[in-house]
């Protein structure tokens, strides 16, 4: 478990359900994210290629940890692109509606959606 003074105005580097565990219950105020959106990109620990399913339990997981940490009226922003191809054969992936899906049903209330046009 961290300390206060240990993580305080910290990055923190590290596997992110190992990391989000160590962190105490509704400690954090505000989570801002842009996490991997499983297309293959290559990171040095972490599989983005996973099978879609397995992907959404993995997003599950860590989203629970952030909602457990999170104090009560706390925020989190999570930029995501509103749909992916993993690859050219696969079917489109609404990722964005995935999310929002998965929040709901750990418990986060869905404030604003705001598109980036780029």
């Amino acid at each position: 478990m961290y300390k206060i003074e240990n993580i305080k105005n910290k990055i923190i580097v590290g596997d992110v359900i190992k990391e989000l565990k160590k962190i105490p219950d509704n400690f954090i105020h505000l989570i801002i994210t842009s996490p991997p959106y499983n297309v293959g990109m290559n990171y040095d620990k972490h599989n983005d290629k996973m099978n879609y399913k397995n992907y959404l339990s993995w997003v599950k997981e860590w989203v629970g940890e952030c909602y457990r940490i999170l104090i009560s009226g706390g925020k989190i922003a999570v930029n995501l692109p509103s749909s992916i191809l993993q690859s050219s054969n696969s079917r489109m992936a609404y990722l964005s509606l995935d999310y929002v899906l998965i929040m709901r049903e750990v418990g986060f209330l869905d404030r604003e959606w705001i598109g980036w046009i780029g």
